[in-house]
């Protein structure tokens, strides 16, 4: 049985604060160094989460109410705007799946 690598807490420490690699003194099991897995996950959300701008018009009076449940919520109105288009997504989604359609179908 191979024995592991151990290092005093306090070198660890010091290498850590001289942004030393320390990938040898972790557990074998967690495979990918963390920084690897964060710039992994952080290419794959970029990938997938484009930002399209759009602008869209609302009457006045359903804007002021947005803008009341954003004061109340303390967040921004297009945050406001953001959740109840996902929510209707959502529901939507639900609903095909429940009728066994596709956005296509419609």
């Amino acid at each position: 049985m191979k024995k592991k690598n151990y290092i005093d807490p306090e070198k660890l420490a010091s290498m850590v604060d001289k942004q030393e690699d320390i990938a040898e003194f972790l557990p074998k099991k967690l495979g990918k160094k963390p920084i690897d897995v964060y710039n992994e996950k952080k290419a794959a959300f970029q990938l997938n989460n484009e930002i399209v701008r759009r602008s869209i018009d609302f009457n006045r009076k359903m804007y002021a109410a947005l803008d009341e449940i954003s004061k109340n919520l303390n967040i921004s109105t297009s945050a406001v705007i953001k959740m109840a288009l996902q929510d209707y997504l959502m529901r939507y989604s639900v609903y095909l799946k429940k009728t066994g359609k596709s956005h296509h179908d419609e």
